[in-house]
């Protein structure tokens, strides 16, 4: 490689690896990209990505993602912390789903996949007075329009009109 410690070069390199089917080599890049810009999110994002479509690797994609939050705890990481939520709903691990979703919507209070994420992880904890509250703010949100976070909250308010 022309110049090893450019960070573009190396994320660029990933990219091709990972459109191409090989993690292993993307894994590596990536991780070089970390070391050169320990600070900088994507790298982060991308390799816990590369492990997510390598055989769901998720406890991988968890670990890369928490370290970036460790080594960065004052940056607003909204990307980092979506795609943390999504691992921890595809793991199932519902007290770290509602964890997440409440601090993207701090970040963004409109962020309704975040409201939805709540929602069913409240559903799977049995808070149903906590997932009756998300639900009445996604209808708040979305208003008059009929759209599929809106839909799936009356539908859980329908579920939950019955215990």
């Amino acid at each position: 490689m022309l110049r090893p410690f450019k960070f573009e070069f190396r994320t660029k390199l990933a990219q091709f690896y990972a459109e191409k089917g090989r993690s292993k080599d993307a894994i590596i890049e990536l991780k070089k990209a970390i070391d050169i810009s320990p600070g900088n999110q994507e790298p982060y994002l991308n390799l816990a990505k590369v492990y997510i479509n390598d055989n769901e690797r998720y406890e991988e994609a968890e670990a890369a993602l928490l370290e970036f939050i460790k080594k960065n705890p004052d940056y607003a990481m909204i990307d980092v912390y979506r795609l943390l939520n999504y691992v921890y709903v595809q793991t199932e691990k519902w007290d770290e789903v509602l964890s997440q979703s409440k601090k993207i919507i701090q970040l963004d209070q409109k962020d309704l996949n975040a409201y939805k994420y709540a929602i069913m992880a409240n559903l799977k904890l049995e808070k149903y007075d906590d997932a009756r509250n998300f639900c009445n703010r996604v209808l708040n949100l979305s208003g008059s329009e009929d759209n599929t976070h809106s839909k799936y909250a009356k539908e859980i308010l329908e579920r939950l009109s019955k215990k």
